[in-house]
């Protein structure tokens, strides 16, 4: 089957032609949101010692310190970079901050160094384990415009999720191919034809799509954040990296595969092992009444 191209991929300015497994660029017809719809979202800015490049990705807050994002945010030079920058609360983009050189009522900032850890067994080529958590020095402030999203539980590996309603959000390129200064979202579906292992994967709908601008933005189902934008996979076709409404695969990091190691890093308590298998007993249980009554 085909799959409309739907990603957020690094750098809302910068771009590197690759073939196959690629990183990509923008909001295709996505609608203008209100952060107070999508309080977890977060811009985050990756700047390097000499200044020469500045990066876009995107983020969900998930404690008053923690962040979720992308790995291959990070990975982007052989070096690290120097500054990340953080920003909550806002319809804006950073880089509509910068320009009015002014926050958005309600809106904060923060910056830091050396603040994120990548997943110790990420794969920059094939984009395994893309997945990493910033902590910021200061606790924010919970506001209507800045609230942390609920992690999955353990039984979202196992339970199915395809053709589950799923929001994106961020501040990704447009259909003009242009950086957006306000915040958008757009609905998808999962699927999972063709997921690599750890994987989610999903299908635009009326052909709204989304590329450059926002690695790591959230994948958002009943208010938890399941999935981390990564990159998509066109096999053997060559893709113009600045047009992505073409047929390719949406993979995201699915971030119930990873529980584990964001308790170790964050200390969010995750469900234990008795929870998780009262979840999968619920489940199971419901499902056999569901056969039993089909039959």
């Amino acid at each position: 089957m085909n799959v409309l191209c739907f990603v957020f991929g690094l750098g809302a300015w910068l771009w590197q032609e690759t073939q196959q497994k690629t990183i990509s660029p923008r909001i295709i017809n996505g609608e203008k949101v209100s952060i107070k719809d999508y309080p977890y979202q977060v811009g985050l800015e990756i700047t390097y010692h000499d200044k020469s490049e500045l990066l876009q990705c995107g983020g969900a807050l998930i404690s008053k310190k923690h962040i979720l994002t992308a790995a291959h945010c990070f990975n982007f030079r052989s070096e690290d970079p120097e500054i990340v920058t953080v920003l909550m609360g806002s319809d804006r983009s950073i880089k509509t901050f910068h320009e009015e050189g002014k926050l958005q009522s309600g809106a904060q900032l923060q910056r830091c160094r050396k603040c994120w850890r990548n997943h110790p067994k990420f794969e920059p080529v094939t984009y395994k384990n893309d997945i990493s958590i910033i902590t910021l020095e200061h606790e924010i402030e919970l506001s209507s415009q800045v609230q942390p999203i609920s992690l999955p539980k353990r039984i979202d590996l196992i339970h199915n999720m395809v053709n589950k309603p799923a929001v994106v959000s961020g501040w990704g390129l447009t259909e003009n191919r242009e950086a957006s200064d306000t915040l958008r979202a757009i609905n998808v579906t999962l699927t999972n034809q063709y997921c690599p292992e750890k994987t989610l994967c999903y299908i635009p709908v009326n052909n709204k799509s989304e590329c450059k601008g926002d690695s790591g933005g959230p994948i958002v189902i009943e208010k938890k954040v399941v999935g981390i934008v990564s990159h998509y996979d066109s096999g053997d076709k060559k893709m113009d990296p600045t047009f992505c409404e073409q047929s390719v695969l949406i993979i995201q990091t699915n971030v119930a595969n990873h529980l584990d190691w964001i308790q170790t890093v964050t200390k969010i308590p995750v469900e234990n092992f008795w929870s998780a298998l009262s979840d999968f007993i619920e489940l199971l249980l419901g499902n056999i009444e569901w056969d039993l009554f089909l039959n």
